[in-house]
């Protein structure tokens, strides 16, 4: 028995509803990276200009400036999430169409207008190539029953989140290590004393750390949530595999956990996606392929 996911996630209205959720998370994404820059970069090319211009005082500079990104960074935060939650609304969108789910108006509260779907699908085509946006979810899905197909989806979604996140965890770790070095490599050049390693090294610091702890605390959550609902996704899995029918509530439920996630999760930059895309849509193809595997007698 096949079903028509494939054929209704591929047709124009849907792809235009992926394109305008990607053009929303890469706004999202540019205030992150400005977000970034002011909260750890600016730190440390002001502390690294002490090297270059001796005879300029950075100390009151640096210290009111980490002051400033503190509360700023704080500004930014809110409008990202609201960034995010259109993203959400509009994948949501997309979602519940091509998996044929209802629309949860409790927890999404009222639906994006396809007005703003255009206007962000618009934008995303004038520079981006659509053609990626085809067979979104794998064909293979098209093989089995659609109450089937909308679980498998559900899990190559939560997977596919897990890996990146933990990946990125990584990335931020490191990033952070190395720039807190800067401070130190550069505080050692410099004349130290008590007063200029507080303010050339642990002050500045803080804004990178709060970052960091902002970045890894918030990816730890959202893992803990993803596997959370792996383990409901599994136990329907098992009971799918035991003969029994996927039941609508459940999916539903599961859809709850997936558009939670993605209302709040922390933004990954594109060259992250960008590095371990063949990996994962390898890692995809064959998950789909062995899970529908289990299924055949």
């Amino acid at each position: 028995m096949s079903n028509s996911i494939i054929a209704r996630e591929n047709e124009k209205s849907s792809i235009e509803k992926l394109a305008a959720q990607r053009q929303v998370y890469s706004k999202a994404k540019t205030v992150f990276h400005v977000q970034t820059f002011i909260s750890t970069l600016s730190i440390v090319l002001l502390s690294f200009s002490q090297l270059l211009f001796q005879k300029v005082d950075f100390n009151l500079i640096i210290a009111t400036w980490s002051l400033i990104v503190l509360f700023f960074d704080f500004f930014l935060e809110k409008y990202i999430s609201d960034l995010k939650e259109v993203a959400a609304k509009i994948q949501e969108l997309f979602d519940t169409y091509v998996l044929q789910i209802d629309w949860n108006h409790i927890l999404c509260s009222e639906k994006i207008e396809y007005s703003e779907v255009c206007r962000y699908y618009e934008q995303h085509k004038k520079s981006h190539d659509l053609s990626n946006l085809i067979n979104w979810y794998e064909v293979e899905i098209a093989t089995v029953p659609e109450s089937i197909g909308k679980l498998v989806c559900q899990k190559t979604n939560c997977n596919y989140d897990i890996t990146i996140r933990k990946k990125y965890k990584g990335v931020v770790l490191w990033s952070s290590i190395v720039a807190i070095l800067l401070l130190l490599i550069i505080a050692t050049f410099s004349e130290i004393t008590l007063a200029k390693l507080v303010l050339t090294v642990l002050l500045p610091s803080a804004p990178i750390i709060q970052w960091a702890y902002k970045n890894i605390s918030n990816n730890n959550d959202s893992i803990t949530n993803l596997k959370q609902l792996n383990t409901l996704l599994n136990d329907t899995w098992n009971s799918v595999k035991a003969g029994n029918m996927v039941d609508a509530s459940t999916i539903r439920q599961i859809q709850d956990g997936i558009y939670l996630n993605r209302k709040s999760n922390p933004l990954i930059p594109d060259f992250v996606y960008d590095k371990l895309r063949d990996k994962l849509e390898t890692e995809t193809r064959y998950s789909v392929a062995e899970l529908i595997g289990e299924l055949r007698p």
